[in-house]
């Protein structure tokens, strides 16, 4: 007897605590928005870093309206809305719509992404200043030869990670076209020395 009531005082507990649990609204659909519109609109949002009040600010859109559309409600005029947050993230929300690049930059912004890609491409010029620098060029050739002590900051106080890096680049390049010549030489084989006139 004692048992049961236990029982049903962990079962009205049980039922209590699910009772205060809020179960979330279903999301809003639409036939020219994407499913995942609320989705797509958050994780946009994070990976720019901004808070929904700054993006409310960068786009003229209303806070709340905002939050309710991360939510899965759709406002009543979401094509202008949706068409706002699509130009300012680079997502698309609406089915319908294409995404529209734009291609306007100044020259300052296209100099700068030209100057990453050749950077990341290794194919930018070394700066003048490196070269200049004095004994730089000594130290690194102690580097390469491997005759210079790390322990110590004044033997290497010139050298930067990139310096370093082109090192090991050249290295692995020679390294390359030796084997490359390696190979070569073996499905060549050796040079033979003819003599014509003897035949």
């Amino acid at each position: 007897m004692h048992e049961s009531t236990e029982r049903k005082n962990s079962t009205f507990i049980t039922q209590g605590n699910l009772a205060k649990l809020r179960i979330p609204p279903k999301k809003e659909y639409h036939e020219d928005v994407l499913d995942n519109y609320y989705w797509t609109l958050n994780l946009a949002r994070r990976r720019m870093k901004l808070s929904i009040s700054q993006l409310a600010e960068s786009t003229g859109i209303n806070t709340s309206i905002l939050e309710s559309i991360e939510k899965g409600k759709i406002p009543e005029n979401f094509i202008e809305i949706f068409l706002k947050l699509e130009k300012f993230l680079s997502i698309k929300l609406l089915k319908s719509h294409k995404n529209k690049l734009s291609f306007i930059r100044n020259r300052d912004e296209e100099k700068e992404i030209l100057n990453n890609v050749k950077d990341r491409m290794g194919l930018s010029k070394p700066n003048k200043d490196n070269s200049e620098e004095p004994g730089k060029k000594e130290q690194l050739d102690k580097i390469s030869k491997g005759e210079i002590d790390f322990s110590r900051r004044d033997n290497i106080s010139n050298i930067t990670l990139d310096d370093l890096v082109g090192m090991k680049k050249e290295k692995e390049s020679r390294l390359v076209r030796t084997k490359a010549k390696a190979r070569e030489d073996t499905m060549i084989g050796d040079d033979l020395e003819l003599d014509i006139d003897e035949l």
